[in-house]
């Protein structure tokens, strides 16, 4: 190799065994020839024969309705019925509800959003309780009205519980501006009776 012109590195010398290298510093060669290590990758370890699984052979299934249909689906399933299958015994290792062991619960009837089927009006009655303070208490009456509805239909469960504290503080807030409103009333009208004679 000529001094200057190839990088310094491992390189199989002019003159030396094959299957050997040496270090070349970019101008002479340096030390002695060493074995090119063996970069090959070691075979992988043969594969183990797989046999796949045995399949039982699942019995012939019953034509509905014949005699013969009343017999289990599967074991611990319960009976059919006329070709229907029984409800009264859930399959093995199912719960009474349908699902399996350790498996969430599903959610109430009316738990989820949107699974109410009447619409909440307790933003309704609680606004109109308090703007009845501004107008002689005339909308306080019918913002207590509906929040008496919307929590008697939130205790039946027609309506979200989650605006339940809206519903009583529209009665609460209606309920003391409706008496007010009916004591200033009943001044009103003791002043005029009592106020005239």
């Amino acid at each position: 190799m000529a001094g200057g012109s190839t990088p310094p590195g491992w390189y199989a010398a002019e003159g030396d065994p094959p299957g050997t290298q040496r270090w070349w510093d970019g101008n002479q060669w340096v030390g002695e020839p060493q074995p090119i290590p063996s970069a090959a990758v070691p075979d992988p370890a043969p594969m183990p024969e797989v046999t796949p699984p045995s399949v039982p052979d699942m019995p012939e299934m019953p034509e509905v309705g014949s005699p013969s249909s009343t017999m289990p689906l599967l074991p611990g399933s319960g009976g059919v019925q006329d070709g229907v299958p029984s409800a009264s015994t859930p399959p093995a290792g199912m719960s009474p509800t349908g699902a399996f062991p350790g498996a969430p619960m599903p959610a109430p009837a009316g738990s989820m959003p949107g699974m109410y089927p009447e619409a909440s009006k307790a933003t309704l009655a609680l606004v109109l309780s308090i703007v009845g303070f501004f107008l002689c208490g005339i909308l306080s009456v019918v913002g207590l009205v509906l929040g008496w509805q919307e929590r008697a239909a939130i205790d039946a469960g027609r309506r979200d519980p989650n605006n339940r504290g809206q519903a009583v503080a529209a009665i609460v807030i209606g309920g003391i501006i409706t008496a007010l409103m009916v004591l200033l009333f009943l001044f009103v009208i003791v002043l005029v009776i009592f106020g005239s004679a």
